[in-house]
């Protein structure tokens, strides 16, 4: 109790602009704003986790990555030290196809399937990667071989 009320106390000194606006109505009740924080900090570790089961992928076997915008471009740049397994690219923007991001090739979805059919499948697409995933499997990519960060 008296932890939550420090918090509360030191939250509510910090310059509202540090503090994002749906958070900001929560200051006045402290316990849901640390409840809301909780859930924050737990999401954000979530995410981490996964960057880094994604990353033991990259390790251990080959992969395609498909988006060639910022997400993939942001993987590539954490996965540097183990690019080498990365087979190439995919995208299904037609004036990306033939150029190289950091030394790898950007295919179209059906090429890239064709040369590599038992790759695992990296979605890098924020926006998009239901329909990215649905896209594979009609390629014949199975479900086990497509993972979305």
């Amino acid at each position: 109790e008296t932890y939550k009320k420090e918090l509360s106390d030191d939250v509510k000194k910090c310059p509202s602009d540090w503090i994002e606006p749906t958070n900001l109505e929560l200051l006045n009740d402290a316990e849901s704003f640390i409840r809301k924080m909780c859930e924050e900090a737990a999401l954000q570790e979530n995410i981490n986790k996964r960057k880094v089961d994604v990353v033991k992928i990259v390790c251990k076997q080959k992969v395609v990555i498909f988006g060639a915008g910022r997400r993939g471009k942001a993987f590539l740049q954490l996965i540097d030290e183990v690019k080498h397994n990365v087979l190439c690219i995919v995208d299904n923007s037609k004036g990306l196809w033939g150029s190289n991001i950091k030394g790898i090739s950007v295919l179209p979805p059906a090429e890239a399937i064709e040369k590599y059919p038992d790759a695992f499948y990296i979605i890098a697409n924020k926006y998009h990667s239901d329909e990215i995933a649905k896209q594979l499997q009609e390629l014949g990519i199975t479900d086990e071989n497509i993972h979305t960060l």
